[in-house]
């Protein structure tokens, strides 16, 4: 396993062309047309990606249109190369902002690169990180109750939209904090069609179908989606502002925060943030759980391994910060099914800004590079029986951040990603403890929403009440 530390590993020296005398080259990859693979990769990239992983191996090619050549890297030593490379080279605000930019803006730490990156990574850190995170416990627990105290007894429903409520209310809170949800109403509708109508639309793939032809077109309606909702949040910036109004909520702390110059963020600055993170952080945990209590329901010796751990540690008390650390095999489940079920067939992506060698293979400048995070955390030399769901697998090993990413890696490793794991674990503790749940349906079938593969149908299932 590996246990150094990542100022410790080598990383692959730049070259130019001249100091090689050779020329780029790629990968091998399909010959299809680009057309066609990129048909495939929007409909079934599940069934594309194993294709090109049992052809051309660890890494390969895709043509892409309307976003150009990718590479794809599937192996621990790959991804490590991926995750420690210089930032000035392999870039990824550049290329979050190539997707993501029409929406979330250019000014936030999910867009930015180098320097400018690691200082707003640096303010934006607090929400996520000591008494602010663990404050964070008692909305999850709250919304949590709120939502499933509404749920049918006896009757069928479809679990996602039910996730939905949670992780947006959760987000919300953690946002703008919990006056919000009184005091303005269109603000909150607002940022729910922007999670269901902008985050999963099909035109995030489609950058050359971006056209705006006006607001009745498919990207003109988005696009005054946004413009709505930056309204009323410049509305709710400028009424902290003068009313002074503050509370440990994401919006407050950037309100007060100063850069190292001790300059105070520009209006547009906080909006990016906002959307970013609204646009980032509930969809992810919103999919990821749905999918978790799918496969946990799945395997019945798993949920009673839970049921047992959850009476064991938490009783008839109400979950607490000091339970989640305790909760070791629920953590396990989580981290198997992210495993066997990542958001997206890849993330990390990134953008040359010169040419690169990674893999052996010497890439052009304008080349993107991708982990391939599906195929990579089903390699059967890393996981035993890699399609069997396993907990156990992760209740021994430390988990090399190389072999299992869901998140990401390196320095721009998700930010949220200790809010949204104890966020899975609340949720799944408060519903497990208080429903017994069985599925209704097929487990396992999957559909692309924008950039994620979610359950189909949204995993239907239906509820007891556990006495």
């Amino acid at each position: 396993m590996y246990s150094g530390r990542v100022s410790e590993i080598s990383r692959p020296a730049l070259r130019t062309k001249e100091d090689r005398h050779v020329e780029t080259r790629l990968p091998p990859g399909p010959r299809s047309p680009a057309l066609w693979q990129s048909l495939r990769y929007l409909v079934r990239p599940d069934e594309l990606f194993d294709e090109c992983y049992r052809h051309y191996g660890d890494i390969f090619t895709l043509r892409l249109v309307g976003s150009g050549t990718w590479v794809f890297v599937a192996s621990p030593t790959l991804a490590r190369e991926l995750f420690t490379a210089s930032p000035e080279v392999l870039q990824a605000g550049v290329m979050n902002y190539s997707v993501w930019g029409a929406i979330g803006g250019g000014n936030t730490v999910f867009m930015l690169d180098g320097s400018k990156h690691l200082e707003r990574r640096r303010l934006m850190l607090p929400p996520f990180n000591g008494e602010n995170l663990l404050a964070r416990i008692e909305d999850m627990s709250e919304v949590t109750e709120r939502v499933i105290s509404s749920w049918p007894d006896d009757r069928t429903f479809p679990l996602q939209p039910e996730m939905q409520r949670i992780t947006l209310g959760v987000l919300v809170r953690t946002t703008f904090g919990r006056k919000i949800e009184s005091e303005n109403g269109e603000l909150m509708k607002l940022l729910v069609r922007v999670t269901d109508e902008v985050v999963g639309s099909w035109l995030l793939l489609a950058p050359a179908l971006q056209v705006d032809w006006g607001r009745y077109s498919p990207w003109g309606r988005i696009l005054s989606l946004i413009k709505e909702t930056d309204t009323a949040l410049f509305d709710e910036v400028d009424r902290r502002r003068r009313t002074g109004d503050r509370d440990t909520d994401v919006l407050s702390m950037l309100l007060d925060a100063r850069d190292e110059s001790g300059k105070a963020l520009e209006d547009s600055h906080i909006r990016d943030e906002l959307v970013t993170m609204v646009m980032t952080g509930h969809d992810t945990t919103e999919t990821e759980l749905t999918w978790a209590f799918e496969l946990i329901l799945s395997h019945p010796h798993v949920l009673a391994k839970v049921r047992e751990e959850l009476e064991l540690v938490i009783g008839d008390r109400v979950v607490n910060i000091d339970d989640l650390p305790k909760l070791k095999y629920l953590e396990a489940a989580i981290n198997e099914a992210l495993r066997i079920r990542p958001l997206a067939p890849h993330v990390a992506f990134r953008r040359l800004a010169k040419p690169y060698e990674i893999g052996g293979h010497y890439l052009p400048a304008g080349t993107i590079v991708s982990n391939a995070v599906r195929l990579l955390h089903r390699r059967p030399d890393l996981y035993e029986n890699p399609l069997e769901f396993n907990p156990d697998r992760f209740m021994t090993d430390k988990v090399d951040p190389h072999k299992f990413a869901p998140f990401g890696g390196g320095t721009r490793r998700c930010l949220g990603m200790q809010f949204a794991l104890w966020e899975m674990k609340v949720v799944l503790a408060m519903v497990l403890r208080r429903f017994d749940l069985a599925l209704v349906g097929t487990p396992g079938k999957s559909v692309r929403s924008g950039f994620f593969i979610v359950p189909k149908r949204g995993v239907r299932v239906r509820a007891h009440a556990r006495s």
